[in-house]
């Protein structure tokens, strides 16, 4: 590692800045964090060796090539993991280093507290300039600045894809062009301001791609046409769900039932065939239709938008399927809509790489490469994420430090995003500071491919929200443990009568089949103690007590 060289000024950073000698440009490791929302790791073709499962359903024809530099010029994390699946949460978890209990961001209701400790705000501490720009979703009422960030630039709760509306200090203004396009311009922007500023710098990119609901860039919308993507070998219709427990039934994220017509499947008002099934219907989630994104487009462009899907869109109504065909085909209209967005991702994160390179800032930067959670791409004949199941759990982390991590570093210890804030602290030589109260641990030597003394055997994971309450895809609450071959899983929730699973993803990657009732006693026994002493460890006294 690089030893810190500030100069005229040597030790912790409040004693520098107070002596008026703050850190320059080249003196510490920058960080370029790029995050995006809801990433399968089967969507990066870097993972798609490690990832494949026998029912896998892996895509054809599609590529993620800046995504995939990053693990060749540095390492990809092969047993990365979320610590609960769903967006504010898992960004909590980055910030803080703590799980969802410990910071107190346990579901998108939450609001972030901006007092507790966040890597931003220890780097800022140390004269680093600091960032925040694209999807936030810590709460629309919070200033980012609060939470260690000196500039921002942010979508408004969700963000839309099209013209989006973004919160700075001086306001909300909407940009014209693609969400994409715009988090990456408003990002090299500030790189380039961040040069001249010369001191170090965090910037969190932060795409709202690829999101629900999937909607693509104007250069893409005819991309894929025609294509058929494998679908998964356990992929569902509405008749082939009795093999899954109730409570996984009852989920509201079935591609067969829970795809809006308009909203997620791009089909136009008043032309949706009668036997088109939405199991929606009848309850208090309305298809929210297609206005809220296409008619932010100009006139020409929503022209441009609804040819691109017409031929498709007249062909499923004239030959208006049912049963499986009806699932395939929205699978299929999900899917290409998905990686459309990620291409024009991997597109900008291409045009961050390039800029960087052009800046001279590449050899002392840290670029990172992840996503909030994974997503189910037809498994289990899913969309969505929340369940502590392989697709949701998984998360994508490729990271790329000239001279300091060994291109093409394959880490299979179980790592997990509370990790992220101490190995960012690190990596910049900055002190973790007295109270943080970080769970996590630095993986900056799995980065540089050296073995510690001791690393954790297993993780811990908790989806706190309650399908009682909460959820509006009444996945109910859960917690568990993974080793690295067994899953232990417990559905506290009455409406899953305090159900149990388990499973061998050595010998069932694709998780079908729930072990726990047939396992070795003593196996179970341990698992559950080793899920005992985690959640002792981390204080987590939620949900059921063990």
């Amino acid at each position: 590692m690089r030893k810190r060289q500030i100069g005229c000024c040597v030790g912790l950073a409040g004693i520098s800045l107070l002596s008026g000698c703050e850190p320059k440009l080249g003196d510490r490791t920058n960080i370029l964090f790029i995050f995006s929302d809801d990433h399968a790791l089967k969507a990066i073709t870097a993972y798609l060796d490690d990832f494949k499962t026998s029912a896998s359903g892996t895509p054809t024809g599609f590529e993620t090539p800046n995504i995939d530099r990053l693990a060749e010029e540095g390492a990809i994390l092969l047993n990365n993991t979320c610590c609960n699946s769903i967006s504010g949460p898992s960004r909590a978890a980055v910030l803080t280093g703590k799980h969802s209990h410990a910071n107190g961001f346990t579901n998108n209701s939450k609001s972030f507290d901006p007092d507790q400790f966040t890597f931003a705000r220890a780097l800022q501490e140390e004269g680093y300039s600091t960032a925040m720009i694209g999807k936030w979703h810590l709460g629309d009422k919070l200033d980012p600045r609060r939470a260690g960030f000196d500039d921002y630039n942010v979508l408004i709760n969700q963000g839309t894809y099209y013209n989006p509306e973004f919160r700075t200090p001086e306001g909300n203004k909407t940009i014209e062009g693609y969400s994409t396009d715009i988090i990456a311009d408003l990002s090299i922007d500030w790189l380039k301001d961040a040069k001249k500023r010369n001191r170090p710098f965090l910037l969190m990119c932060q795409f709202k791609a690829p999101h629900r609901n999937w909607q693509p860039a104007m250069e893409d919308l005819e991309l894929f046409k025609g294509t058929q993507f494998p679908i998964p070998g356990d992929f569902r219709d509405t008749t082939q769900f009795s093999s899954l427990p109730q409570y996984v039934q009852d989920a509201r994220m079935r591609i067969d039932g829970y795809m809006f017509p308009g909203w997620d499947m791009k089909l136009r008002d008043g032309e949706v065939p009668s036997n088109y099934l939405n199991l929606y219907t009848g309850t208090d989630q309305k298809d929210p239709g297609v206005t809220l994104e296409q008619n932010r487009l100009s006139a020409a462009d929503r022209e441009k938008y609804w040819a691109s899907y017409e031929e498709e869109n007249k062909k499923f109504y004239s030959e208006n399927p049912t049963g499986r065909k009806q699932a395939e085909w929205k699978y299929q209209r999900y899917i290409r809509d998905y990686l459309r967005t990620i291409v024009a991702m991997d597109r900008n994160i291409g045009r961050l790489l390039d800029e960087l390179d052009k800046l001279g800032l590449s050899k002392n930067t840290l670029v990172v490469y992840s996503s909030d959670q994974g997503f189910f791409l037809g498994e289990k004949g899913f969309y969505d994420k929340r369940w502590m199941y392989k697709q949701s759990f998984s998360m994508p982390f490729l990271a790329r430090l000239p001279g300091v991590i060994p291109a093409g570093t394959k880490v299979t210890a179980l790592t997990q995003n509370i990790d992220f804030a101490p190995t960012f602290l690190e990596v910049t030589e900055t002190k973790i500071p007295d109270g943080a109260g970080i769970q996590g641990q630095s993986f900056l030597p799995l980065l540089k491919g050296e073995t510690p003394a001791s690393w954790r055997d297993a993780l811990y994971y908790h989806f706190t929200e309650s399908r009682a309450v909460e959820s509006e895809h009444y996945c109910p609450a859960h917690y568990g443990v993974f080793d690295g071959r067994y899953k232990l899983m417990r559905f506290y929730e009455p409406v899953a009568g305090d159900s149990w699973e388990l499973y061998d993803l050595d010998n069932d990657p694709d998780e079908e089949t729930n072990i726990y009732n047939t396992a070795d006693s003593e196996l179970v026994n341990q698992l559950k103690e080793k899920l005992k002493s985690l959640r002792s460890q981390y204080g987590d006294t939620t949900g059921a007590a063990l």
